[in-house]
């Protein structure tokens, strides 16, 4: 009777260590192809629809609309000039000359950011050219 009981304890910690393992999987293969999203161009994102991760650098103001998005004009990595809006908390450091990345999608001619990120340029330059 013992035996049985310690055997069925086992067991269920079996199951729920298993149950754990799957959920874990299942997470990370939905989530992992949102997380990887390569680094593009405004022009690429253009041409291929659907979100992009663009990397680049603020060339004006942030302007505040009235429903309190901010937008503002960033030239890629490629030197495409496009609008960006952002509707959110504004990370710190996000001011013209800076460098950031916005993760978004184009809605007509206005890259919309459902993520913003200021960036050190020196993480983005050749390990080689220091």
């Amino acid at each position: 009777m013992l035996r049985t009981r310690v055997s069925s304890k086992h067991h269920l910690w079996r199951v729920a260590a298993a149950v754990i393992i799957a959920f874990a999987l299942s997470y990370w293969v939905v989530m992992l192809p949102r997380m990887l999203v390569p680094y593009r161009g405004f022009n690429e994102v253009k041409r291929i629809g659907g979100a992009g991760q663009v990397y680049g650098r603020v060339i004006s103001d942030c302007r505040t609309d009235d429903a309190g998005c901010i937008e503002f004009t960033m030239v890629d990595s490629d030197g495409a000039v496009e609008v960006v809006r952002y509707c959110g908390v504004p990370p710190i450091g996000l001011e013209r000359g800076k460098h950031v990345v916005a993760v978004g999608k184009f809605d007509g001619e206005v890259f919309v950011a459902n993520q913003l990120l200021t960036k050190c340029p020196s993480r983005y330059s050749n390990k080689g050219s220091h």
